[in-house]
């Protein structure tokens, strides 16, 4: 899973990734909450104990971070693992220049 071309994204939480023609990336290093929502989705939580099994996140102080570059098939899925809530990925995920990928794709 190469960085390739394509447009670095953010998260304000410490996340960051991209979007490539098999998904969307979250790279090495990026912070994970490690709290949860009360009415984050049972299947979201299950996602992320998975990663937690597979030590693809890990703990390292007050997060998780992962291990490395992952590929999810939403940004949307990502972003809720990340922030621990159920989110709209094309509106959380951010550029350099604050242009939300809803913005940058789909405008």
């Amino acid at each position: 899973m190469g960085r390739g071309k394509t447009i670095q994204i953010f998260l304000p939480d410490g996340a960051e990734g991209n979007i490539t023609n098999e998904g969307f990336v979250v790279f090495k290093g990026s912070q994970v909450t490690t709290e949860n929502a009360p009415s984050f989705s049972l299947s979201m939580i299950k996602q992320k104990q998975n990663l937690i099994e597979d030590n693809i996140l890990l703990p390292e102080g007050d997060f998780h971070i992962f291990t490395e570059d992952y590929l999810f098939s939403s940004c949307s899925t990502d972003g809720a693992i990340i922030l621990g809530r159920n989110t709209n990925g094309w509106n959380q995920w951010v550029n350099n220049s604050g242009k939300t990928l809803d913005d940058v794709y789909r405008k």
